[in-house]
C-alpha cells in the first residue's frame, strides 16, 4: 500500500494517508520502519505498527505525567490503566521507564520521606502508611524512614503542641491534652513521644474559664434543681467537660 501523504499532528503523531484510508502513527515508528523512505507498507507491517503504536503513545503519556513530579511505579500503572492502556502495554512501558531510570521506587521513597520531613507537619507513621498505599517495597520504606529520627520528631511535636495551646480557647486542661494527643496521633506521630513532650508542658485549668462554665451550668440547672442535687448535677457536667 502506497503512503500518499504524511500530515504532522499534535503530540508527536503523524497521520498517514494510505489510498482511501488514514492511519495515526507515532513519529518514532515512522523512523523505525523507514516509512519516509519506503513510502509504502503492507498489511502485516501496518498491523504491527498499530500494535506498537499503543505502547509508544503510552510511553509519551507516562513521560509527560512524570514531568510534573516524581512518581512511583504504582502511580504510573494506575494512570495508564485509567487511560485504557491494557496490561501487556503497561508492562512494556514500566520496563522501559525502569530501564531508563524514569522511575525508581527506592529513590522515590527517599525523596518522599525527605520532602515530608522538610515541607510538611506529617509524622513518620502517616508517611509510612502513605508509601504503603503507593505500593512502595517496605524494605525501601524501612531503610529511609530512619531519616526521620526522634529528635526531628520531638521538635515537630513541640512546635505543634505550642500552636494548639496558643490557638485553642475555652477548653479544660484535660480536654486540651486530649485534643493535642488525638491531633498529633492522627498526623502520624508516635504516642510515646507525644506523651514525653506533653509531660514537659505545664497545662493547668483556667480558673476563670472553670468559673464561667460553672456559672453557665448553674443558670441552666437551677431552673430544675436546688441544693445538693444542683451541686451534684453541676459537678458531673463540669467533669464531663474535663474540669475536676
Amino acid at each position: 500500500m502506497k503512503i500518499n501523504k504524511f500530515v504532522k499532528k499534535a503530540n508527536g503523531m503523524y497521520e498517514l494517508v494510505i489510498e482511501d484510508n488514514t492511519v495515526l502513527v507515532h513519529e518514532d515508528l515512522i523512523l523505525k520502519y523507514d516509512l519516509l523512505i519506503k513510502k509504502s507498507l503492507d498489511d502485516e507491517l501496518l498491523k504491527k505498527i498499530e500494535e506498537e503504536n499503543i505502547s509508544y503513545i503510552a510511553k509519551d503519556m507516562s513521560i509527560k505525567y512524570l514531568s510534573k513530579r516524581m512518581r512511583s511505579k504504582y502511580e504510573i500503572e494506575k494512570y495508564l490503566y485509567s487511560n485504557d492502556i491494557d496490561n501487556e502495554n503497561i508492562k512494556v512501558v514500566i520496563d522501559y521507564l525502569t530501564k531508563n531510570n524514569f522511575i525508581n521506587d527506592e529513590i522515590y521513597a527517599k525523596s518522599y520521606i525527605l520532602d515530608k520531613i522538610n515541607l510538611s507537619q506529617d509524622g513518620p507513621n502517616k508517611i509510612i502508611n502513605e508509601l504503603k498505599e503507593l505500593k512502595i517495597d517496605y524494605s525501601y520504606i524501612e531503610k529511609y524512614i530512619s531519616l526521620y529520627n526522634n529528635e526531628i520528631e520531638k521538635s515537630k511535636i513541640d512546635k505543634l503542641i505550642d500552636k494548639i495551646i496558643r490557638t485553642t480557647k475555652n477548653k479544660s486542661a484535660y480536654m486540651l491534652k486530649n485534643k493535642i494527643i488525638n491531633s498529633l496521633y492522627e498526623k502520624g506521630y508516635n504516642k510515646y513521644l507525644i506523651d514525653e513532650v506533653l509531660d514537659s508542658k505545664e497545662i493547668n485549668d483556667d480558673k476563670e474559664l472553670k468559673q464561667k462554665e460553672y456559672d453557665k451550668l448553674y443558670k441552666k440547672y437551677s431552673k430544675k434543681y436546688s441544693g445538693d442535687a444542683l451541686e451534684l448535677k453541676i459537678k458531673l457536667a463540669l467533669k464531663a467537660k474535663g474540669f475536676f
